[in-house]
């Protein structure tokens, strides 16, 4: 078998084609594109090791919550700690900013912004996945993963602009 001379191909080589591209332009639109890219494929992946985990749990034995205040806390702590991430890469980001740096060192920062930023869904999702069981505490955290993705999705939007 003889190796690809233009090296291996796939949707995941694709991907890192794109998310390199992004790095190296100067056109804000394909920087927010590549950014959001690694923040969809950050959360992608978490997602679904969220999902495969969630069922491999449920079918082993289900998630006892006991008391009937822990569905409630464990929302607001998905909804806390969902908040704490999106602070905690902004902050990241700008004091990376902050220390200046040539163009494209800024781009990677942003890029890094978003990869942690997709830790903010991944929280209420993950819960969502351990919680499902408690459908109705499943629905709930699920429906924070998908404001608070929307949200970040916004987000990237924004930081991009303070390159």
């Amino acid at each position: 078998m003889s190796a690809d001379p233009a090296g291996p191909s796939g949707p995941l080589t694709r991907q890192l084609a794109q998310l390199t591209a992004g790095l190296s332009t100067a056109d804000p639109v394909e920087l927010v594109r590549a950014a959001r890219q690694a923040y969809g494929s950050s959360f992608g992946l978490t997602a679904a090791v969220g999902a495969v985990l969630g069922l491999i749990g449920l079918w082993l034995r289900p998630l006892d919550l006991g008391a009937e205040t822990v569905p409630l806390t464990l929302l607001g702590l998905a909804a806390a700690l969902a908040t704490l991430m999106f602070w905690l890469s902004g902050r990241q980001l700008r004091q990376a900013l902050g220390r200046g740096g040539t163009a494209r060192q800024r781009r990677t920062q942003l890029l890094a912004a978003a990869f942690g930023l997709a830790a903010a869904p991944a929280i209420p999702w993950l819960l969502a996945c351990a919680a499902l069981p408690r459908p109705g505490l499943a629905v709930a955290l699920a429906a924070l993963a998908a404001v608070t993705y929307g949200l970040g999705w916004q987000q990237l939007g924004h930081w991009a602009r303070l390159l």
